[in-house]
């Protein structure tokens, strides 16, 4: 909030600047009276940057405002600045991976009955509630079991979670790269995969840049994936950061934690992002903010989801009895969708179950600071 008495001769000075020449718009119209009043209609998603200066003057005052929300009036050279700054709309993602467990053949039956697999897959129960919750799909990978074939995928995968297919915000998991380069994942995606053989994109949704990479490639110190993740970080004007993938750096599950994407880690921790998200192991677990060795960093540290409980099997029996350092809520038991509302400067999560379930799990928490780019 601000009022006349936060102006100061320094900030002053500073959003005259801004308003007579600094000020524009990273998107959409450009073509506003600067000296006038600055306004668009409430559902635009336009964006106006603010000088760092005044940031540090102001510690409460969001560096990218959206411009329905700015108005700054000039009247005989000084400002009026209304009471209060309000931020950008929340926007919602749904989040999970290992879905769809297609027709399997009897030998498979078999081995999955011998290893202690058993029960109804759960991908139909997980789809029934995206019909009804909105918000963008980021899909962590393992889509189609068992190889991710053109066939699963078309007639398993896309009978339940393919008709949110137009909001979904697919990564590929292992079981994808059981077909060779992960073609048929590539084929049914298309464009939003990612540029084909790569899988790695990026995107602003709300006040939030949202970066999905592929752990099944090189992701490591110098590898083509993690010099475009740097660059991509130094370029986000976001004030929050949120990343996902396959292969959960940090897990209490049985594939454990997955060390070749510590790196990656590293780039969003240096450059203050605040959530990851993974699965590959089949329960959903939350971690308390870490940096990228594991260690707990209230601060500056990235919360760590794991959300494998989009409709495979689950597998309660691999969780470790003494779950990892820094784990804070673990459960094998419950199929369903993790729930991010996601704030200009916080984000709230929820894990929503499927019905006829009960476990649940909530919190809220706001961004990390956001790291100058070297």
């Amino acid at each position: 909030m601000i009022d006349s008495s936060d102006l100061t001769p320094e900030l002053i000075e500073e959003l005259d600047k801004l308003l007579m020449s600094d000020l524009t718009p990273s998107r959409n119209d450009k073509n506003h009276d600067m000296k006038a009043v600055i306004a668009t209609h409430p559902a635009r998603t336009t964006f106006w940057r603010l000088p760092g200066a005044i940031a540090r003057h102001q510690r409460g005052l969001p560096r990218f405002l959206p411009a329905s929300l700015v108005f700054l009036v000039v009247a005989t050279g000084l400002f009026a600045v209304p009471p209060v700054w309000a931020e950008t709309a929340p926007v919602t993602v749904l989040a999970a991976g290992d879905i769809a467990f297609c027709e399997r053949s009897w030998s498979r039956k078999i081995k999955d009955w011998l290893r202690g697999y058993s029960g109804v897959p759960g991908a139909p129960a997980t789809a029934a509630l995206l019909d009804r919750l909105p918000g963008a799909v980021l899909i962590l990978g393992d889509l189609a079991y068992w190889e991710g074939s053109a066939e699963e995928f078309t007639g398993c995968y896309d009978r339940s979670w393919g008709r949110h297919k137009d909001r979904s915000y697919p990564v590929p998991g292992n079981h994808e790269y059981q077909s060779p380069e992960a073609r048929p994942y590539f084929d049914y995606w298309g464009e939003r995969a990612g540029e084909t053989g790569k899988g790695y994109y990026s995107f602003d949704l709300g006040a939030w840049h949202i970066v999905a990479l592929n752990s099944n490639i090189a992701t490591g110190l110098g590898s083509e994936q993690e010099a475009w993740l740097r660059r991509d970080l130094a370029a986000a004007e976001a004030g929050c950061i949120l990343a996902y993938w396959h292969h959960a750096l940090f897990s209490s599950g049985r594939h454990g934690d997955q060390p070749q994407m510590r790196d990656a880690y590293r780039a969003l921790y240096e450059a203050g992002a605040s959530v990851v998200l993974g699965a590959h192991d089949h329960d959903y677990e939350r971690f308390a903010p870490m940096g990228p060795e594991g260690r707990p960093d209230p601060e500056h540290g990235l919360r760590s989801f794991v959300v494998g409980t989009g409709g495979g099997q689950l597998k309660p029996h691999t969780i470790r009895e003494a779950p990892r350092e820094n784990s804070e809520v673990v459960n094998g038991t419950t199929w369903g969708v993790l729930k991010l509302t996601l704030y200009a400067e916080a984000y709230a999560w929820r894990f929503v179950p499927v019905d006829g379930q009960s476990f649940e799990d909530s919190g809220r928490a706001p961004c990390v600071e956001r790291k100058p780019a070297n």
